[in-house]
């Protein structure tokens, strides 16, 4: 009767342990889940921010073609000249835009 007893509390500790274990995990898995999408979400903003600089700064036009974006200076400025394309790595962009 006792080996039984044993038996019965082994086997509850070792449940307990493993759903401690388990959500211990899921809280891990959430937070790192989170922190994905905050970075995911920040890298998102920075991409709309420098397209909206781009567009608006210096009178240049940004036209974006999925991960690549052609910035055509217009003027004569302290920045490259007219016939000069510089291309900036933009990752996760949609279709071709053309922003002025």
């Amino acid at each position: 009767l006792q080996h039984k007893r044993r038996r019965i509390a082994l086997k509850k500790q070792r449940t307990k342990k493993n759903k401690e274990k388990a959500s211990e995990y899921a809280k891990l898995l959430a937070k790192r889940m989170k922190e994905a999408k905050e970075k995911r979400q920040e890298q998102i903003a920075k991409r709309r921010r420098f397209v909206a600089w781009a567009a608006h700064e210096n009178s240049r036009a940004v036209t974006t073609y999925g991960r690549r974006a052609k910035i055509i200076y217009r003027y004569k400025r302290k920045v490259p000249l007219v016939t000069e394309v510089s291309r900036i790595v933009l990752s996760g962009l949609p279709r071709p835009v053309l922003h002025r």
